[in-house]
């Protein structure tokens, strides 16, 4: 799963340099046609999207659950220590 997920970051990163050297490219040129101008534009986008898409990584609960887990029954194992401690104390 994590190999597959760093393929797609790598395949994202890729596609997002090739737009930027496309850009690059468009906006060198000082006479563009309208075509050119809607391309740059869309490719602007593209890389608006793509950029966003990368900043919305989603979030990873395993660690969390595990971490609320352990704590609970942290709790749980202290509370039964001392509730033995104070049986045999009577």
């Amino acid at each position: 799963m994590k190999l597959l997920t760093i393929q797609r970051e790598r395949e994202r990163e890729r596609e997002r340099e090739q737009i930027r050297k496309k850009i690059k490219r468009l906006e060198k040129k000082s006479n563009r046609t309208p075509e050119e101008e809607a391309e740059l534009e869309n490719l602007r986008a593209r890389l608006r999207e793509l950029e966003q898409n990368q900043e919305e990584k989603p979030v990873n609960y395993l660690p969390w659950i595990i971490g609320g887990s352990v704590l609970v029954i942290g709790v749980i194992i202290i509370w039964l220590v001392i509730s033995n401690q104070k049986k045999r104390e009577k």
